[in-house]
């Protein structure tokens, strides 16, 4: 019994002992200090009392010190020992959560300080804490520049939509404890006073038992920036696509239907397609255009959106045989299924084309329908291109000259006097080395290949290209002097027979015969043609007497051929002064000149009066008095073969050429066939045969002449029954 009551004290003993070490600990860590302590004292007194009690007792185990007291005061302190063990226990817990709970603060209070946005916490609306970030992105020294102030301070009056700052920023911040979450963007001022946009996120943190809201700063300039530049690009874009001149569609591929629905366009596309965007967007492609699926168009698109290969065709519709309409085509893939098709209207340069086309094809005509030969040279004098006229003069196929210059060894050139002809001094040579041209220049030409002489008479004219000073080819004009040359080499032989004078090739020596002669048949009464007119007279005033039966008509005959002989007379002599008369260039107003002519013509003797159209022309560097006879000798003619028509009509004009103006002389008379009209430029050749419509064939020979000493050409359009337009063009003022 003694025993276990000893074991009972001793374990309540060092219960106590450990129960007072345990409660001054708890003071330590509870940090009620007064009441630990208290608690601490009491569990210490009552173990020294146990002490005491344990060593009486082991002294003297029958001393009574030991009664219900003792065992009453026991229990006390074994449940005092228990319930201070169970505190410990609580507090022991509890101190490791607030050791916990500084450790997260002191993680949390790093991350604000340290991270790359601003943060910031509010409570009662102002700032009462922010980390260097949010000092930096307002460009303020300090954090106390910041704390204690509201946001609104720190904001322009009013938010990018209206707002004013101090409105909305109670009312984010309402949201946000409301909420617990909040985002959206602010326009913030620096110290500097330059605006700063920021995206801000408002959250709710438990602060010693008080909501405050966390705010985070994300400097968003760059990105406002950024978009800004992207936004001014796409109108830029946009702006570009709808002032394109070519026509943009926009089409968005549907494959699950397998279709393509427009998106956009622009104004060109609605010009050129005829169909208004507003009206047709988000319509179907087959709907728009009906044709495409028949056309094959869309299986195109779809291998466009297949293979991403550019497609590419040009569509052009007639009308009356001419060019109405043509457009070019491009369809291409672009990202986001769409497709791209660029429509450009080139119907103008189709009609052009054409037109080019059609006016080669004149040229090619005239080239090839020319009396004159025509010989284009490369800037090395190597033929390039022979008319069939040249062929003709020359006596060798185009074939055969092509390549070859005027340094052939099997060609010869020389001067009339019969000198040899330097290659290098050819015409086109000289035209192709000097840039300029060069007129009338009589060449005989012998191929040892044929032992055949002919003489020419040249024109060369370099041509140019734009901005370029020296010719990169040449054209040689020539005329077949040979018959001319022949006639007149017989006639200085008859005269050589005759003793007048010795043989000469002065062409002004032929002008000088043709002169006399006309002067003597003029001076002398007794010269044969006026001997045979004055005998004609006295037959027809009856002053012979011996005309019988058939004698009148024989006479008449006579009469004819004697004009015809003076007209001719008349005409050589013309054509001879058109060949050496000296030229003296002005600049001529050539509807001023036609109006002279005009004035100048007389009436014709029978059909109706002529109306005279005359427009506007530009004027023309040349000889006035030169040009005047042309005028006069092509309007004459006009007048003349236009009489019989029921409404005789002569204009006199000009249409633009592509390089210089073209002038004509149009008129609607009897017309011919220029097919049969070979020749038509040579001296005694006339238009036609009809009976009341006189001439001798010398006035287009020697028009022919006069256009080209000013470096013209002149050609004809005509049929039978239609008129006669004839073309003339001049190098110009």
């Amino acid at each position: 019994m003694y025993s276990l009551l000893a074991v009972l004290i001793i374990l309540s003993l060092l219960l106590q002992a450990f129960a007072t070490v345990w409660a001054a600990r708890l003071m330590r860590v509870s940090g009620r200090m007064l009441a630990w302590g208290l608690i601490s004292a009491g569990l210490a007194l009552m173990t020294i009392r146990r002490v005491i009690v344990l060593w009486v007792f082991l002294n003297a185990p029958q001393s009574p010190v030991f009664g219900i007291s003792e065992v009453v005061g026991l229990l006390i302190s074994l449940a005092m020992s228990a319930g201070v063990l169970s505190m410990g226990s609580y507090f022991r817990s509890s101190s490791a959560a607030q050791i916990s709970l500084r450790a997260w603060e002191r993680v949390f209070g790093r991350v604000f300080e340290k991270w790359g946005e601003g943060n910031l916490l509010i409570d009662q609306g102002k700032f009462i804490d922010c980390n260097e970030t949010a000092v930096r992105i307002l460009g303020y020294a300090s954090k106390a520049d910041l704390i204690g102030k509201e946001p609104s301070e720190f904001s322009p009056p009013r938010q990018p939509d209206g707002m004013l700052s101090t409105e909305k920023a109670r009312m984010m911040i309402a949201r946000g404890l409301a909420d617990g979450l909040a985002r959206f963007e602010w326009v913030h001022r620096r110290a500097d006073g330059t605006p700063v946009p920021l995206e801000i996120v408002l959250t709710t943190i438990d602060l010693e038992g008080r909501t405050v809201l966390h705010t985070s700063w994300r400097d968003v300039s760059e990105r406002k920036r950024s978009d800004i530049a992207l936004r001014e690009s796409r109108q830029a874009n946009d702006e570009l696509i709808r002032n394109l001149p070519s026509g943009i569609l926009v089409f968005e591929y549907i494959q699950a239907t397998d279709s393509f629905v427009l998106l956009d366009g622009n104004r060109e596309a609605e010009r050129i397609t005829g169909i208004a965007l507003e009206a047709w967007r988000g319509r179907e492609l087959v709907r728009m255009f009906p044709e495409a699926g028949a056309h094959g168009i869309l299986e195109q698109y779809r291998e466009v959106m297949q293979s991403g290969v550019v497609h590419r065709r040009e569509d052009v519709t007639q009308k009356q045989g001419h060019v109405h309409t043509a457009v070019r085509v491009h369809a291409f893939r672009v990202p986001g299924s769409r497709l791209v098709v660029s429509v450009e209207d080139i119907s103008e340069h189709k009609r052009i084309e054409e037109a080019l086309q059609s006016s080669e094809g004149r040229y090619r005509l005239l080239f090839e329908a020319l009396a004159q030969g025509v010989v284009y040279q490369d800037a090395d004098g190597r033929i390039v291109s022979v008319n069939p006229a040249a062929e003709r003069m020359l006596g060798i196929t185009a074939a055969q000259m092509q390549g070859s210059t005027p340094a052939n060894p099997g060609w010869k050139f020389f001067r009339p006097d019969g000198t040899e002809y330097p290659a290098g001094e050819h015409p086109i040579a000289a035209a192709l080395t000097a840039g300029k041209p060069v007129r009338d220049v009589l060449i005989g030409i012998f191929r040892a290949e044929s032992d055949e002489r002919r003489w020419l008479m040249v024109n060369a004219i370099p041509l140019f290209r734009p901005d370029e000073r020296m010719p990169y080819r040449a054209c040689a004009i020539f005329d077949d002097m040979t018959e001319l040359m022949a006639a007149r080499q017989e006639n200085a032989q008859l005269r050589a027979q005759a003793g007048d004078r010795q043989e000469t090739d002065d062409p002004e020596l032929l002008h000088s015969d043709l002169e006399s002669l006309l002067d003597a048949v003029a001076a002398h009464p007794e010269s044969p043609l006026q001997h045979a007119e004055h005998i004609l007279a006295s037959f027809r005033s009856g002053q012979t007497g011996r005309t019988t039966g058939g004698g009148g008509d024989a006479l008449e005959k006579l009469g004819g051929e004697l004009r015809s002989a003076r007209e001719m007379v008349s005409g050589l002599l013309a054509y001879s002064r058109s060949l050496t008369k000296e030229m003296h260039p002005v600049v001529c107003d050539m509807a001023v000149l036609a109006g002279e002519v005009v004035r100048d013509l007389a009436p014709p003797a029978s059909g109706g009066a002529v109306r005279w159209r005359i427009d506007q022309m530009p004027p023309v560097l040349g000889d006035r008095a030169m040009l005047r006879q042309v005028y006069h000798a092509l309007m004459s003619n006009a007048q003349n073969f236009s009489r019989l028509s029921p409404h005789p009509d002569v204009h006199a004009g000009c249409v633009a050429d592509a390089t210089r103006p073209v002038y004509f002389i149009r008129d609607n008379g009897v017309g011919f066939d220029v097919s049969s009209a070979g020749g038509l430029f040579h001296p005694f050749v006339r238009m036609h045969t009809h009976p009341e419509l006189e001439g001798a064939g010398m006035s287009l020979a020697i028009v022919r002449r006069l256009v080209r000493r000013h470096g013209g050409w002149i050609w004809v359009e005509s049929a039978p029954g239609k008129g006669a337009t004839f073309y003339i063009q001049f190098p110009g003022v």
